[in-house]
Protein backbone atom coordinates (compact mmCIF):
# COMPACT_ATOMS: atom_id res chain seq x y z
CA UNK A 1 0.00 0.00 0.00
CA UNK A 2 2.02 3.23 -1.20
CA UNK A 3 2.23 5.98 2.03
CA UNK A 4 -0.05 8.73 1.70
CA UNK A 5 1.81 10.99 3.09
CA UNK A 6 4.45 10.77 0.07
CA UNK A 7 3.24 13.27 -2.55
CA UNK A 8 3.53 12.35 -6.08
CA UNK A 9 4.76 14.95 -8.71
CA UNK A 10 5.77 14.66 -12.62
CA UNK A 11 6.24 17.06 -14.83
CA UNK A 12 2.71 18.60 -15.47
CA UNK A 13 2.47 19.80 -11.71
CA UNK A 14 2.66 23.17 -11.39
CA UNK A 15 5.25 24.61 -9.24
CA UNK A 16 3.15 25.84 -6.59
CA UNK A 17 1.67 22.12 -6.16
CA UNK A 18 5.00 21.05 -6.37
CA UNK A 19 6.33 23.48 -3.19
CA UNK A 20 3.06 22.02 -1.57
CA UNK A 21 4.11 18.76 -1.99
CA UNK A 22 7.92 19.10 -1.10
CA UNK A 23 6.85 20.43 2.24
CA UNK A 24 4.46 17.49 2.86
CA UNK A 25 7.28 15.18 2.00
CA UNK A 26 9.45 17.11 4.69
CA UNK A 27 6.73 17.14 6.99
CA UNK A 28 6.67 13.15 6.32
CA UNK A 29 10.45 13.10 6.86
CA UNK A 30 10.75 15.46 9.72
CA UNK A 31 13.77 17.17 10.86
CA UNK A 32 16.59 15.39 9.78
CA UNK A 33 19.20 16.97 12.56
CA UNK A 34 17.88 15.90 15.13
CA UNK A 35 18.09 11.86 14.28
CA UNK A 36 20.12 10.11 16.66
CA UNK A 37 21.93 7.67 14.28
CA UNK A 38 25.43 8.13 12.95
CA UNK A 39 24.27 8.30 9.46
CA UNK A 40 22.35 11.90 8.30
CA UNK A 41 20.53 10.80 5.41
CA UNK A 42 17.20 8.84 5.69
CA UNK A 43 17.87 6.24 3.94
CA UNK A 44 21.79 5.39 5.71
CA UNK A 45 20.11 5.68 8.86
CA UNK A 46 17.55 2.81 8.30
CA UNK A 47 19.78 0.87 7.01
CA UNK A 48 21.97 1.33 10.36
CA UNK A 49 19.34 0.86 12.04
CA UNK A 50 18.08 -2.38 10.54
CA UNK A 51 22.07 -3.40 10.99
CA UNK A 52 21.53 -2.63 14.66
CA UNK A 53 18.66 -4.51 14.72
CA UNK A 54 19.39 -7.89 13.04
CA UNK A 55 23.35 -7.45 12.59
CA UNK A 56 25.78 -6.72 9.53
CA UNK A 57 23.43 -6.38 6.21
CA UNK A 58 20.30 -5.95 7.99
CA UNK A 59 17.29 -8.62 7.73
CA UNK A 60 13.99 -9.67 8.47
CA UNK A 61 12.09 -9.77 11.71
CA UNK A 62 10.07 -12.01 10.53
CA UNK A 63 12.81 -14.71 9.76
CA UNK A 64 16.00 -13.57 12.28
CA UNK A 65 13.74 -12.77 15.45
CA UNK A 66 14.29 -16.19 17.48
CA UNK A 67 10.79 -15.23 19.64
CA UNK A 68 7.48 -16.69 19.12
CA UNK A 69 6.53 -13.26 17.89
CA UNK A 70 7.65 -11.78 14.99
CA UNK A 71 7.43 -8.26 14.46
CA UNK A 72 9.68 -5.96 16.62
CA UNK A 73 6.75 -4.59 19.38
CA UNK A 74 5.56 -8.37 20.44
CA UNK A 75 8.79 -9.72 20.10
CA UNK A 76 10.13 -7.00 22.73
CA UNK A 77 6.39 -7.43 24.94
CA UNK A 78 7.59 -11.34 24.59
CA UNK A 79 11.01 -10.49 26.36
CA UNK A 80 9.36 -8.19 28.60
CA UNK A 81 6.94 -11.02 30.08
CA UNK A 82 9.91 -13.80 29.74
CA UNK A 83 12.18 -10.63 32.14
CA UNK A 84 9.04 -10.32 34.64
CA UNK A 85 8.58 -6.92 36.61
CA UNK A 86 10.56 -4.19 35.62
CA UNK A 87 14.43 -5.23 36.55
CA UNK A 88 15.65 -1.81 38.18
CA UNK A 89 13.20 -1.54 40.80
CA UNK A 90 12.33 -4.62 41.33
CA UNK A 91 16.10 -6.71 40.95
CA UNK A 92 17.81 -7.12 44.69
CA UNK A 93 21.10 -6.65 43.24
CA UNK A 94 22.98 -3.23 43.55
CA UNK A 95 22.93 -3.58 39.77
CA UNK A 96 19.47 -2.46 38.11
CA UNK A 97 20.54 -3.66 34.37
CA UNK A 98 20.13 -6.76 33.56
CA UNK A 99 23.81 -7.22 31.81
CA UNK A 100 25.07 -5.79 35.30
CA UNK A 101 23.01 -7.82 37.53
CA UNK A 102 24.01 -10.94 35.51
CA UNK A 103 27.91 -9.39 36.01
CA UNK A 104 27.56 -8.87 39.46
CA UNK A 105 26.37 -12.55 40.22
CA UNK A 106 29.48 -13.78 38.13
CA UNK A 107 31.63 -12.10 40.43
CA UNK A 108 29.88 -13.09 43.58
CA UNK A 109 30.04 -16.88 41.76
CA UNK A 110 33.85 -16.77 40.88
CA UNK A 111 35.76 -18.20 38.26
CA UNK A 112 33.52 -21.73 38.05
CA UNK A 113 36.44 -23.70 38.63
CA UNK A 114 35.00 -27.02 40.90
CA UNK A 115 37.90 -28.39 42.03
CA UNK A 116 37.46 -31.76 43.08
CA UNK A 117 34.30 -32.57 41.85
CA UNK A 118 32.95 -34.06 38.94
CA UNK A 119 30.41 -31.59 37.56
CA UNK A 120 30.83 -29.03 35.75
CA UNK A 121 27.56 -26.21 36.37
CA UNK A 122 26.51 -25.13 39.96
CA UNK A 123 23.30 -26.90 40.23
CA UNK A 124 24.62 -30.08 39.03
CA UNK A 125 27.96 -29.29 41.74
CA UNK A 126 25.38 -28.77 44.73
CA UNK A 127 23.86 -31.67 44.14
CA UNK A 128 27.30 -33.85 44.40
CA UNK A 129 28.46 -32.38 47.15
CA UNK A 130 24.90 -32.99 48.81
CA UNK A 131 25.34 -36.98 48.17
CA UNK A 132 28.81 -36.37 49.50
CA UNK A 133 27.71 -34.41 52.75
CA UNK A 134 24.67 -36.70 52.96
CA UNK A 135 21.02 -35.72 54.39
CA UNK A 136 21.84 -32.76 56.83
CA UNK A 137 18.70 -30.47 56.48
CA UNK A 138 16.13 -29.67 59.00
CA UNK A 139 15.05 -33.16 60.04
CA UNK A 140 18.46 -34.10 60.58
CA UNK A 141 18.11 -37.67 59.51
CA UNK A 142 21.78 -38.66 59.23
CA UNK A 143 23.36 -36.82 61.84
CA UNK A 144 23.47 -37.97 65.24
CA UNK A 145 24.26 -34.81 66.49
CA UNK A 146 21.59 -32.33 68.31
CA UNK A 147 22.06 -30.41 65.97
CA UNK A 148 21.03 -30.36 62.68
CA UNK A 149 23.12 -28.26 60.32
CA UNK A 150 26.74 -28.98 59.84
CA UNK A 151 28.09 -25.68 61.01
CA UNK A 152 26.31 -26.23 64.69
CA UNK A 153 27.07 -30.20 64.38
CA UNK A 154 30.59 -29.69 64.20
CA UNK A 155 31.00 -27.24 66.81
CA UNK A 156 28.76 -29.58 69.01
CA UNK A 157 31.18 -32.21 68.78
CA UNK A 158 34.22 -29.61 68.87
CA UNK A 159 32.70 -28.71 72.52
CA UNK A 160 32.27 -32.56 73.19
CA UNK A 161 35.92 -33.03 72.02
CA UNK A 162 37.22 -30.28 74.18
CA UNK A 163 40.61 -28.19 73.80
CA UNK A 164 42.58 -27.91 70.41
CA UNK A 165 43.67 -31.85 70.62
CA UNK A 166 46.65 -31.13 68.70
CA UNK A 167 48.08 -28.66 71.57
CA UNK A 168 46.33 -30.71 74.62
CA UNK A 169 46.96 -33.81 73.84
CA UNK A 170 49.40 -35.71 76.01
CA UNK A 171 49.87 -38.71 73.79
CA UNK A 172 52.89 -38.49 70.94
CA UNK A 173 49.79 -38.32 68.13
CA UNK A 174 48.46 -35.04 68.35
CA UNK A 175 45.26 -36.18 66.01
CA UNK A 176 42.46 -38.04 67.87
CA UNK A 177 42.54 -41.02 65.54
CA UNK A 178 46.54 -41.79 66.37
CA UNK A 179 46.01 -40.96 69.69
CA UNK A 180 43.42 -43.70 70.37
CA UNK A 181 45.52 -45.95 68.11
CA UNK A 182 48.87 -44.73 70.46
CA UNK A 183 46.56 -45.97 73.37
CA UNK A 184 45.12 -48.79 71.68
CA UNK A 185 48.90 -50.41 71.04
CA UNK A 186 49.88 -49.26 74.64
CA UNK A 187 47.00 -50.52 76.51
CA UNK A 188 47.59 -54.33 74.49
CA UNK A 189 45.46 -56.84 73.11
CA UNK A 190 40.96 -56.93 73.73
CA UNK A 191 41.32 -56.29 77.37
CA UNK A 192 38.11 -58.19 77.73
CA UNK A 193 39.99 -61.04 76.44
CA UNK A 194 43.59 -60.76 78.14
CA UNK A 195 42.76 -59.43 81.43
CA UNK A 196 43.50 -61.57 83.90
CA UNK A 197 41.39 -59.53 86.98
CA UNK A 198 37.34 -60.77 87.59
CA UNK A 199 36.27 -57.17 86.23
CA UNK A 200 36.79 -57.14 81.99
CA UNK A 201 36.89 -53.66 81.54
CA UNK A 202 39.66 -51.09 82.14
CA UNK A 203 38.05 -48.76 84.78
CA UNK A 204 36.65 -52.02 86.22
CA UNK A 205 40.01 -53.94 86.82
CA UNK A 206 41.50 -50.88 88.16
CA UNK A 207 39.35 -50.41 90.45
CA UNK A 208 39.88 -54.23 91.23
CA UNK A 209 43.45 -54.02 91.88
CA UNK A 210 42.87 -51.22 93.81
CA UNK A 211 40.49 -52.70 96.80
CA UNK A 212 43.71 -55.42 96.56
CA UNK A 213 46.38 -52.43 97.52
CA UNK A 214 44.41 -51.24 100.08
CA UNK A 215 43.61 -54.46 101.49
CA UNK A 216 47.95 -55.15 101.19
CA UNK A 217 48.37 -51.73 103.22
CA UNK A 218 45.94 -52.86 105.42
CA UNK A 219 48.24 -55.96 105.98
CA UNK A 220 51.33 -54.53 105.92
CA UNK A 221 50.35 -52.35 108.87
CA UNK A 222 49.63 -49.06 107.23
CA UNK A 223 48.99 -47.57 103.11
CA UNK A 224 51.23 -48.99 100.11
CA UNK A 225 53.39 -46.03 100.02
CA UNK A 226 54.72 -46.94 103.62
CA UNK A 227 55.36 -49.89 102.27
CA UNK A 228 57.24 -48.37 99.65
CA UNK A 229 59.32 -45.98 101.44
CA UNK A 230 61.09 -49.25 103.82
CA UNK A 231 62.23 -51.28 100.61
CA UNK A 232 63.34 -48.36 99.14
CA UNK A 233 64.53 -46.95 95.87
CA UNK A 234 65.36 -50.16 93.80
CA UNK A 235 67.40 -47.59 91.23
CA UNK A 236 69.95 -47.62 94.35
CA UNK A 237 70.57 -51.28 94.42
CA UNK A 238 74.79 -51.73 93.89
CA UNK A 239 73.45 -55.25 92.32
CA UNK A 240 73.80 -55.21 88.38
CA UNK A 241 69.68 -56.38 88.14
CA UNK A 242 68.00 -53.40 89.81
CA UNK A 243 64.27 -54.91 88.20
CA UNK A 244 63.01 -55.98 91.55
CA UNK A 245 64.29 -57.12 95.04
CA UNK A 246 63.79 -60.95 94.05
CA UNK A 247 66.12 -60.59 90.92
CA UNK A 248 69.08 -58.55 93.10
CA UNK A 249 68.55 -61.49 95.89
CA UNK A 250 69.24 -63.92 93.48
CA UNK A 251 72.55 -62.12 91.70
CA UNK A 252 74.04 -61.69 95.17
CA UNK A 253 73.10 -65.67 95.90
CA UNK A 254 74.28 -67.07 92.30
CA UNK A 255 77.57 -64.14 91.56
CA UNK A 256 78.65 -63.51 95.03
CA UNK A 257 78.01 -65.67 98.38
CA UNK A 258 78.31 -69.05 96.13
CA UNK A 259 81.88 -67.29 95.24
CA UNK A 260 83.56 -67.26 98.78
CA UNK A 261 84.72 -70.82 99.07
CA UNK A 262 87.71 -70.33 101.69
CA UNK A 263 88.62 -73.92 103.91
CA UNK A 264 91.39 -74.04 106.46
CA UNK A 265 91.84 -71.94 109.52
CA UNK A 266 94.34 -69.68 107.90
CA UNK A 267 96.41 -68.78 104.83
CA UNK A 268 99.95 -68.29 104.60
CA UNK A 269 103.29 -68.85 106.75
CA UNK A 270 106.73 -68.24 107.02
CA UNK A 271 107.68 -69.04 103.62
CA UNK A 272 104.45 -68.22 102.03
CA UNK A 273 101.94 -64.83 102.07
CA UNK A 274 98.18 -64.72 101.78
CA UNK A 275 96.94 -63.75 98.39
CA UNK A 276 93.30 -62.46 98.55
CA UNK A 277 90.58 -61.19 95.96
CA UNK A 278 87.92 -58.89 96.63
CA UNK A 279 84.81 -58.24 94.91
CA UNK A 280 82.86 -54.99 94.47
CA UNK A 281 81.43 -55.10 97.65
CA UNK A 282 84.47 -55.83 99.59
CA UNK A 283 83.63 -59.50 99.84
CA UNK A 284 86.38 -62.03 100.03
CA UNK A 285 85.67 -64.34 96.85
CA UNK A 286 89.36 -66.69 96.57
CA UNK A 287 92.18 -66.78 99.12
CA UNK A 288 95.45 -68.44 97.94
CA UNK A 289 99.29 -68.27 98.74
CA UNK A 290 102.21 -67.24 97.08
CA UNK A 291 105.81 -68.40 98.08
CA UNK A 292 108.53 -66.45 99.01
CA UNK A 293 112.84 -66.71 99.86
CA UNK A 294 112.64 -64.62 103.20
CA UNK A 295 115.94 -63.42 105.20
CA UNK A 296 117.60 -65.01 107.47
CA UNK A 297 120.56 -62.65 108.42
CA UNK A 298 122.23 -59.84 107.42
CA UNK A 299 125.98 -58.59 107.84
CA UNK A 300 127.86 -55.94 107.04
CA UNK A 301 131.77 -55.98 106.69
CA UNK A 302 133.93 -53.11 106.81
CA UNK A 303 137.53 -52.86 105.08
CA UNK A 304 140.07 -50.99 105.98
CA UNK A 305 140.58 -50.63 102.30
CA UNK A 306 137.62 -48.48 101.94
CA UNK A 307 135.68 -51.81 99.99
CA UNK A 308 132.62 -52.68 102.05
CA UNK A 309 130.52 -55.91 101.64
CA UNK A 310 126.66 -56.42 102.51
CA UNK A 311 126.05 -60.03 103.00
CA UNK A 312 122.59 -61.10 102.98
CA UNK A 313 121.70 -64.99 103.85
CA UNK A 314 118.32 -66.51 103.06
CA UNK A 315 116.58 -69.49 105.09
CA UNK A 316 117.74 -71.75 101.95
CA UNK A 317 121.57 -71.28 102.09
CA UNK A 318 121.42 -69.07 100.03
CA UNK A 319 124.01 -65.50 100.05
CA UNK A 320 123.86 -62.84 98.05
CA UNK A 321 126.94 -60.12 98.66
CA UNK A 322 127.07 -56.77 96.96
CA UNK A 323 130.06 -54.88 97.46
CA UNK A 324 130.34 -51.04 98.64
CA UNK A 325 133.24 -48.99 97.90
CA UNK A 326 133.90 -45.66 99.83
CA UNK A 327 135.58 -43.09 98.84
CA UNK A 328 139.19 -43.33 100.06
CA UNK A 329 139.74 -39.28 100.68
CA UNK A 330 136.84 -39.37 103.49
CA UNK A 331 138.50 -42.23 105.04
CA UNK A 332 136.63 -44.43 107.52
CA UNK A 333 134.04 -43.03 111.13
CA UNK A 334 136.41 -44.94 113.51
CA UNK A 335 139.19 -42.77 112.42
CA UNK A 336 137.28 -39.79 113.55
CA UNK A 337 139.28 -37.94 116.95
CA UNK A 338 135.94 -36.34 117.41
CA UNK A 339 133.62 -37.41 120.27
CA UNK A 340 131.29 -38.28 117.76
CA UNK A 341 132.27 -40.50 115.46
CA UNK A 342 128.82 -42.49 114.46
CA UNK A 343 128.64 -40.31 111.49
CA UNK A 344 130.63 -37.34 109.52
CA UNK A 345 127.48 -35.03 109.66
CA UNK A 346 127.61 -35.59 113.93
CA UNK A 347 131.54 -35.04 113.61
CA UNK A 348 131.33 -31.90 112.19
CA UNK A 349 128.42 -30.80 114.00
CA UNK A 350 130.16 -31.39 117.33
CA UNK A 351 133.35 -29.12 115.70
CA UNK A 352 130.90 -26.62 114.73
CA UNK A 353 129.93 -26.21 118.44
CA UNK A 354 133.56 -26.06 119.66
CA UNK A 355 134.30 -23.66 117.71
CA UNK A 356 134.53 -20.00 119.03
CA UNK A 357 132.94 -16.89 117.07
CA UNK A 358 135.35 -15.26 114.60
CA UNK A 359 134.75 -11.74 114.07
CA UNK A 360 136.95 -9.23 111.45
CA UNK A 361 138.31 -5.89 111.85
CA UNK A 362 134.85 -4.32 111.39
CA UNK A 363 132.93 -6.10 113.88
CA UNK A 364 131.12 -8.61 111.25
CA UNK A 365 131.14 -12.81 112.38
CA UNK A 366 132.85 -14.62 109.33
CA UNK A 367 132.78 -18.15 110.46
CA UNK A 368 129.03 -18.32 110.19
Amino acid sequence: MANTKIPNVNLSTSVNTWRTRFNQLLDSVGEVNSMTTTAGPVALAINELDSDLFGSGGGRAKTGLATTAKNIQDAINELDSDIGARPHTTLTTTAKTLTAAINEHETDIGNMTLTGLVATNLSAALRELRVDIGDVGASGVSLSTTATDLAAAINELDSDIGARPHTTLTTIAKTLTGAINELDSSIGAEPSATLTTTAKTLTAAINELKSSVDLLGDSAGGSVGSVFAQIGDLSALTTSTQSSLVAAINELDSDKVDKINITGASVGSGTAVPVITFNAQGQITSATTTQITGISSIAYRDSADSASVLVITTPSGQVFKQTIHMNKKVGKTSDLNTVADSSIVASINELDRRLPDIYDNSGTLINI
